[in-house]
């Protein structure tokens, strides 16, 4: 491991600029998607107040990803 950890002190010193972070991987992990919805609010609590008035804004909700959960 003390071998390693020295080839990879050795190289970055060597060549600084080709080091870099990785990647972020763009495709949305199950588990990932599952900690956004956690965080959004309920719609049965967060429309309640507007009545009737919240079916269209239900739909639209629905429809889009950042939308309320059910």
């Amino acid at each position: 491991m003390g071998g390693l950890r020295q080839q990879v002190r050795e190289q970055a010193a060597a060549a600084p600029e080709k080091i870099s972070p990785l990647q972020a991987d763009p495709a949305k992990t199950k588990l990932a998607r599952s900690i956004e919805r956690a965080e959004k609010p309920d719609c049965k609590t967060r429309y309640s107040s507007f009545g009737l008035l919240a079916i269209p804004i239900l739909a639209v909700q629905s429809a889009r990803e950042d939308g309320c959960k059910w």
